[in-house]
């Protein structure tokens, strides 16, 4: 008689609570005891299939649907059993029988009554839709979407911003795990490799990355803001910022400080150590994050949080701390994050195409931030643009729009090839930097050497 595995077993039990509370994946895993206690082995399967399962769970109930009675009703503990059964089934390597087998004791172990029913659909769905999940060399939209698991409208907006090479390469990537990266500040060669982390030195100065990511949960570096997780394509975005900034810059959206910290550490890099960083985010619970993790840091001098609109700069009740120019304002823009599908898989099937399309929500804020924004930037100053995301309707779309408004006709592209940081590049970070540019002179890492999440920059300079 088959026995569940404990992988299977937790990473049923965060699917489960994530789509009932709305939490994300990683965040639970983070934090979960049941997820902590298991082996290194067995964190990385539950981590594959919890992901998996959340990036692909459209395609998993179209597969379900295609082979359940009509007029079935499954209760949700037993459907989100069956999408993590599913999912391995479709698109993991494990052994059919194994596959199965696993499937109907997942789903015996929150209804008994359910393990025959779950038999025979894992059965019906490996006979019929394991063909569309391996369908080799897929181009179009709707194989692309069932070789990924993700939405067949997002599959043709990222080859539509992409083209069919690049797009094709990272929507089939999107089943590997995330790699993970850390920023090294203020820890010595000697501890670093002394630690239980296996680092592996990247093309960026002092950027690693961590071959045991589990370990970084517990590891008392992070806790102290000794090593900073940030994806190698947010830490490039941050030293080719700073190398704009002189005297002053402010950063809009700031979220939890990560962004801040890479600022900071890009501005010692590069011989700034004296650079104030002014930081804005509208949510004030982020914003007391941000403190505490500065101040941790040993940044509190360098760095000021302030809770603020940043769509109000025109507005009479600026902070004083605003009511200024600065020779570099960066937008860290709220954005869809289709660049970081690896990471956040809730984002696949909960996004929808409307915020993105014909001034949408998010098209629409982006363009009143760099708008508001434009007013704070000195003559002769930059205005730097950036999203974690591939679509073009984020991206070079809401700059177009921009540039196109009374306050962008102020602005000229700045062409990236010709960016400051360059010059304390390694020749190997800059054949890598030169990958992520676009003909346009923007920044997109979704064209990168290396693996790394798909972030867009533009610079802008105010004529």
């Amino acid at each position: 008689m088959a026995t569940l595995t404990p992988a299977r077993r937790v990473a049923y039990q965060a699917f489960f609570e994530c789509r009932r509370n709305n939490l994300r994946i990683r965040d639970y895993l983070r934090e979960s005891k049941d997820f902590l206690e298991l082996s290194v082995q067995d964190k990385a399967f539950a981590t594959r299939l919890a992901l998996g399962a959340t990036l692909t769970k459209g395609k998993l109930d179209e597969a379900l649907k295609n082979h359940l009675k009509s007029g079935i009703h499954l209760e949700p503990k037993v459907q989100d059993a069956l999408r993590i059964a599913v999912f391995e089934v479709l698109y993991l390597e494990t052994r059919r029988d194994a596959a199965i087998s696993q499937g109907v004791e997942l789903v015996k172990s929150v209804s008994k009554r359910s393990s025959g029913l779950a038999n025979a659909v894992l059965r019906k769905i490996s006979e019929k839709e394991a063909q569309l999940t391996r369908t080799k060399n897929p181009k179009s939209p709707s194989e692309l979407s069932w070789a990924s698991g993700i939405p067949e409208w997002i599959c043709l907006e990222i080859i539509e911003s992409l083209g069919e090479s690049a797009a094709q390469k990272l929507i089939l990537n999107l089943k590997n795990p995330a790699p993970v990266y850390v920023l090294q500040r203020n820890v010595s060669e000697q501890q670093l490799q002394s630690s239980s982390l296996e680092l592996q030195q990247t093309v960026l100065p002092d950027v690693y990355e961590v071959k045991n990511p589990a370990q970084l949960n517990v590891d008392a570096y992070v806790k102290r803001v000794q090593l900073v997780p940030a994806d190698l394509a947010s830490q490039l975005v941050a030293l080719l910022t700073a190398s704009y900034a002189h005297h002053t810059l402010l950063e809009v959206g700031q979220g939890r400080g990560t962004k801040s910290l890479l600022l900071s550490h890009a501005f010692e890099v590069l011989g700034k150590k004296d650079v104030p960083i002014t930081a804005v985010e509208l949510v004030k619970g982020k914003s007391h994050v941000s403190k505490r993790r500065l101040k941790t840091a040993g940044l509190s001098d360098q760095v000021t949080s302030l809770t603020f609109d940043a769509t109000q700069f025109m507005s009479p009740e600026v902070p004083e701390e605003l009511n200024q120019s600065f020779d570099v304002v960066f937008i860290d823009a709220p954005c869809s994050g289709l660049g970081t599908l690896r990471r956040h898989p809730e984002i696949a099937w909960n996004l929808s195409p409307e915020s993105l399309y014909d001034g949408g929500e998010l098209t629409a804020l982006q363009t009143k931030l760099l708008q508001s924004c434009s007013s704070r930037v000195e003559i002769g100053g930059y205005l730097v643009y950036a999203t974690c995301s591939l679509s073009n309707s984020e991206n070079q779309q809401v700059i177009d729009d921009f540039l196109a408004s009374s306050e962008g006709s102020h602005f000229e592209v700045q062409n990236l090839f010709e960016c400051p940081a360059r010059a304390c590049l390694t020749t190997d970070a800059q054949e890598f930097l030169d990958t992520c540019i676009t003909p346009e002179g923007f920044l997109q890492t979704a064209f990168a050497s290396a693996d790394c999440d798909a972030h867009f920059m533009a610079v802008l300079k105010r004529k």
